[in-house]
Parts: C-alpha cells; structure tokens; sequence
C-alpha cells in the first residue's frame, strides 16, 4: 500500500516538465497527501513489529493526508490564501501535539478514542463539503468517487469508535480475542488506509480532468482571439482608410492658403527668370561673355528654384494612399512652415522653427502632414491685433518626441480643448477632431501645453533612434 501511495503521487506530478502552466502541475498539498499515506501504511504494517505506538503515528500521519487532501481540495474551488493555509496548519499542529500528549499521559482509552473521532469526523466533513463545492462550479464522476471515498472513511470511523465504546461500557456487543483493541485498530486503519487509496486516486484523476479542460478552454480562447484579432485588423484597416479620406477632405479646405503661398513661392524665381530672359533678348553689345554667362547661370538657377518648389508643393494635392514609412518629422514642419509663409504674413506672426536635428517617426506622411496643419490653423486662428510671436519646436524625451506649437496670443484652456473636440458643442472644431484621430492612430497624443509665457498645442508621438 505505501508503495501505491508513493507511485501515485509520482504519477501525479508532471511538474518537472516547464511548458506545464502551474494550475496543471500537482501542488505541494498532492505530495504530502501521499506521502503522509504511504507513511501511514508504513506505520500499521510495523506495528506488530515494534508496538501499538506506531498506531497513533499511523494516526497522526493520516490526518496529515486528510488535512493536505482538504487544502487540494479547497483550492480547485477558491484562490490560495496563504494565511487560511497557515492557520489551518496550526490548529492542525495543535491537535496532533494533544493527541501525542494524550497518548503519553492519559490513561483513560475512551477519552483517546473520542478525541480521535471527533478530530478524524472533522476534517473529513470539511473534505466533504469542499467536494460539495467544487461540484457545484463542475460536475465530474472523480469527485463523485472521491464523495464515496470520504463516506466510506467516516462509516468505518464512526463504526471503529462506537465498538470500542460500547464494549468497554456495558458489554453490549460480545467480541473474540480476534477483536481485541490493538487488532480491532489495526484492521479498521487497513480498510481506512485502503479507501483513502481510493480517494487520492480520484483527486490524480480529477486533476488530470482539470488539466484536459484548461487545454480545452485555452485553445477555444485561443481560436476566439484569433477571430477578434482578425475583426480588429478589419477595423483597423477600415479607420486607417477613414482617416485618410478626411485626411484628403481637409487638405482641400486648406488648399488656398497652400495655393497661395505656393503663388507667392514660385513668383520670385519666375521674376528673376522673366527679367534675365528680357535681358538676354535685347542683346546688348556691351554684354561680355562672362556677363552672358552669369545671365544663363541665374535663368538655369531661377528654374531650378521654381522646380523644387513645384516638387515641395506637389505632395499637397497627391491622392495615393501610402503606407506607414518612415518620416522626416524635422522636414515635413519645414515644409508645413513654408507652405504657410503668406498666412503667417497675414495674420502677423512671427515664426521660430528650433527643430535641431532629423527626427524620424513612422507614419503616414500624408495623414501627419494633415494632422500638423489641423492644429497649426487651430492656434492661428486665434487672432490678435498685436503682432505675434510662434514657436514651434521639437524635443525628444525617452522614446517619444514632443512636438509644441506656442505663441503668445490669446491662452488655450483644457476646457476650450475639449470644447473643440465634442461634437456636441458649439466650438467644435473638424479639423482638430481629425487631428486628433491622427494622431492616436500613430500612438501619441496631444494635450495643452504653456512654457515660459507661451501657450499652445503639444503632439507626443513615439520617434526611431538613428541606426549607427
């Protein structure tokens, strides 16, 4: 019999296998459980051996396997608690020192004999009731058995005591020498012993029941996230393409302030090209051929200034729709600033553009840019009748860079913030409700910001280092 217990409790445990999650793995109320059993049988096949005191041991060690069974128990229907546990160890400490002291010191068998019982009725009801419990959260044959098991334990027991008591008081019940006390003891310990066998062999099964429905319910989650991840990517696809539709429906309203400045941009080198070209055209005899060359120099370095300026401006009126790249923050300000030189002209602000190095995000380039100008409108749109003065600067701090359009205009609140942002209010504002999109669909954020007496907007977005 200790040789079964010792060889269930190994096969219980798969614990030295790591992929095992830890609710899989046989805990330490399962090893002792077995171990106190086989300890148990131990003791009652040496006690004709060496004395009846290896009979209380033998006791004292089956309590240890009902009090660890009851823990396991305990914790397939409730979280561990460490405390309950301690706790339940003391008063079981207690009990098996009063036991040893009763053993030693009190002579009288009934008092030993009704103590046993109670303690040994005690922790089997609260077995019993745990075993109800669990049940209740899921039915399974193994806890049925494990039901009878403990039934059977309390039968044999109650019948072990009530003999012993009622053949000391009265001799109602006639017994040979067979059933002397010591032999009485041992027997019933035997059949105790036996239908605990049968008891830790459901738990094993049970537990190995919980494992097969863990795996069970991980893969059904399993296959449900996979599902929701595949609803997520639709939506997210779907947000994506909505964010770059209103993307290109605000970059139309913005457009004559870009045309504008694109106007104003492109007349300068035209100028310069119409009057070398009328020069050329009167042909002077006093021009030189170094004069001549220069002239030809400046018509070439005329066109090449209108022809990147055409190229910069180009991107505001392209329709492709273009994936997560990486983009040059520092630049695409650059080009938003020069974009917006004759608006900063008309409304009399003065710009600072402190961008000191290239700063790479990932995103769509078009999407940012119209993110960017929905904020920038939102604080130029403050008007004053003062000349102000913008700053616009980039700073990266940790993983993110923080981008900050402040002047000294008229202060932005908190409040005034989500005012534009609710849909329900008469501020509310479409092209920083975009912006605003945009930006957490990159993963950054935006808030209100004031340094130094300057009051603005402040984008976080998460920035790439330099490879080196």
């Amino acid at each position: 019999m200790a040789c079964l217990f010792v060889g269930l409790t190994l096969a219980g445990m798969p614990a030295r296998d790591s992929r095992l999650m830890p609710d899989e793995r046989m805990g330490l109320y399962g090893v002792i459980g077995g171990v106190a059993a086989a300890m148990a049988c131990v003791c009652i096949a040496l006690a004709p051996l060496l004395g009846r005191a290896l009979l209380v041991f033998s006791t004292l060690f089956l309590w240890t396997s009902f009090f660890a069974t009851g823990l396991r128990v305990r914790s397939w229907h409730q979280p561990h608690n460490p405390r309950f546990a301690r706790n339940c160890a003391l008063a079981m400490g207690l009990a098996m020192v009063i036991m040893l002291v009763q053993f030693f010191t009190v002579q009288n068998r009934d008092f030993r004999v009704v103590y046993q019982l109670l303690v040994s009725l005690t922790l089997l009801l609260w077995m019993l009731y745990g075993l109800r419990q669990t049940r209740r959260l899921s039915a399974s044959i193994q806890l049925d058995l494990m039901g009878v098991a403990v039934l059977a334990m309390m039968v044999l027991i109650f019948f072990w005591s009530w003999t012993l008591l009622s053949g000391n008081a009265g001799q109602r019940l006639y017994f040979s020498k067979l059933f002397a006390e010591e032999s009485l003891s041992f027997s019933m310990r035997l059949f105790v012993v036996a239908t605990l066998a049968l008891m830790l062999i459901s738990a094993n099964g049970y537990g190995f029941e919980r494992m097969v429905i863990q795996k069970m319910a991980v893969r059904d989650q399993k296959e449900q996230a996979d599902q929701l991840n595949q609803q997520l990517n639709q939506l997210l696809n779907e947000k994506n393409e909505m964010l770059q539709a209103l993307s290109f429906a605000a970059r139309s309203q913005n457009l004559p302030a870009i045309m504008s400045s694109l106007a104003h941009e492109i007349n300068q080198p035209l100028g310069a090209i119409r009057l070398n070209a009328d020069y050329l055209l009167a042909e002077d005899a006093s021009l030189i051929p170094l004069e001549r060359a220069q002239l030809l120099q400046q018509l070439v370095a005329g066109s090449t200034a209108a022809t990147e300026v055409v190229r910069d401006f180009r991107r505001f009126i392209e329709v492709d729709i273009t994936v997560h790249v990486q983009v040059d923050l520092s630049q695409l300000l650059a080009d938003l600033v020069r974009g917006f030189q004759t608006e900063f002209g008309r409304q009399r602000v003065h710009v600072s553009l402190l961008v000191s190095e290239a700063v790479m995000v990932q995103g769509d380039p078009v999407q940012l840019e119209s993110a960017l100008t929905g904020i920038l409108l939102h604080v130029l749109k403050r008007s004053s009748p003062n000349v102000r003065y913008m700053q616009i600067t980039t700073t990266c701090i940790g993983s993110f860079v923080h981008l900050r359009f402040l002047d000294d205009g008229l202060p932005i609140t908190t409040a005034q913030l989500a005012e534009a942002l609710d849909r329900g209010t008469q501020h509310f504002s479409q092209s920083m409700w975009l912006s605003r999109a945009i930006i957490e669909h990159h993963g950054g954020a935006m808030n209100v910001y004031e340094q130094n007496g300057l009051v603005g907007m402040s984008l976080q977005l998460p920035f790439q280092e330099k490879k080196s």
